[in-house]
């Protein structure tokens, strides 16, 4: 399998291999049975199982650079979002004032 990273190592892309070498595949016959006969998770749920171990991973992660949010700061986010106006213009984040510019 010759790697999009591999690739770049001389200064290609995959569409300069192509036309280098014709049009037939970067990947090996074996590495493209294997990722075929991978499953497709589209559409699966996870258990509640795995979803608590989700959960409990992501409890001590630093959000942002000021660290997690507190309950306070949810709260005020979760109401300018839902003063959002949906369509036709777009909110401005750092705007104390909570205003919306028009998109034409």
């Amino acid at each position: 399998m010759i790697t999009q990273t591999h690739l770049k190592t001389h200064g290609m892309t995959v569409q300069d291999y192509r036309n280098k070498f014709g049009n037939e595949s970067h990947l090996s016959p074996e590495y493209l049975a294997k990722l075929r006969a991978r499953p497709i998770r589209r559409g699966w749920k996870h258990s509640e199982e795995s979803k608590s171990q989700m959960s409990d991973k992501l409890k001590d992660r630093v959000v942002g650079p000021r660290g997690p949010m507190s309950d306070e700061q949810r709260r005020l986010l979760s109401e300018k979002a839902k003063r959002r106006p949906l369509h036709g213009s777009y909110w401005l984040p750092n705007d104390p004032l909570g205003r919306t510019v028009g998109v034409d």
